[in-house]
């Protein structure tokens, strides 16, 4: 059984021991003994680093600067003769991530140590921290999953995440509030994130963070979907929220659309 974990649910899991008066300590133990007799292959979205992880006081910047991709030409030798070849890579500069919190690094470890996959989730311009080459060999092999070359897995990822967006889910709602400030600011739309960094308040500087957790959302429920994992396991159940994925109309959506099965720690310990 190949389930993706939320961060709500993965750091409790992966440490039973620190839980011990947790409600769900039950819940959490069984499946911590799933993970250890092989019953459940566990995932991380690696959002928990690339979003997730951007400390709150660098998001501005991480937003402000995220699309300035940095374009690498690496030439190679040919066998044919006479001829050249050459690899172009698009990536995100690593100085505008500020890296992964200690704390953040050793629960990582701790959860790689017990079994745990990191799960990709593609997007051009994803600024990874230096210190992200630590956890690469745990990184899933996504054709695993696919059964299909790489460019169609991509492909099929990103029409998920375009589905989702549609919906008003995920990324498109800290575009939408870009676009607002854009406006206000008469700034020319260049990258999407423009006018992040230029909140005129309080309550909009709040209304940016929680549209940037909802993009970790999105695109983690958008790498569940397209990786044809079992189950999505949070504790994130949002039921006021409509914008949110993981609300009810969200959730409905998502079993009607993809039958998408999405429990909490509970429902998902007394499946096993």
């Amino acid at each position: 059984m190949q389930v993706l974990f939320d961060t709500n649910t993965w750091e409790l899991v992966v440490q039973p021991e620190l839980h011990t008066k947790d409600p769900k300590y039950s819940s959490i133990q069984k499946i911590y003994r799933a993970i250890q007799n092989n019953t459940i292959i566990p995932f991380i979205s690696e959002t928990v680093v690339t979003i997730e992880g951007v400390r709150k006081v660098q998001r501005t910047k991480y937003l402000s600067e995220r699309n300035k991709d940095v374009i690498k030409i690496t030439e190679r030798k040919s066998t044919k003769p006479n001829t050249l070849s050459f690899q172009v890579q698009i990536g995100g500069d690593t100085n505008a991530h500020s890296g992964i919190h200690p704390i953040l690094k050793q629960k990582l470890r701790t959860a790689f140590a017990l079994g745990f996959k990191l799960i990709s989730v593609p997007r051009l311009g994803t600024r990874y921290p230096s210190d992200m080459k630590e956890f690469e060999t745990y990184r899933f092999d996504i054709t695993e999953t696919s059964n299909e070359d790489f460019w169609s897995f991509l492909d099929r990822q990103s029409k998920i995440i375009e589905q989702v967006e549609a919906k008003g889910y995920g990324r498109i709602q800290l575009q939408l509030i870009a676009e607002r400030i854009q406006e206000r600011l008469n700034i020319t739309p260049s990258p999407w994130s423009d006018g992040l960094e230029k909140p005129s308040n309080d309550q909009e500087k709040r209304e940016i963070q929680k549209a940037y957790a909802e993009w970790a959302d999105g695109d983690t429920v958008a790498a569940f979907i397209a990786n044809e994992l079992d189950i999505l396991c949070t504790e994130d159940i949002s039921k006021s929220a409509k914008n949110s994925i993981f609300g009810q109309e969200g959730r409905k959506w998502l079993a009607s659309a993809y039958d998408a099965k999405i429990y909490d720690l509970t429902k998902f310990a007394s499946l096993l």
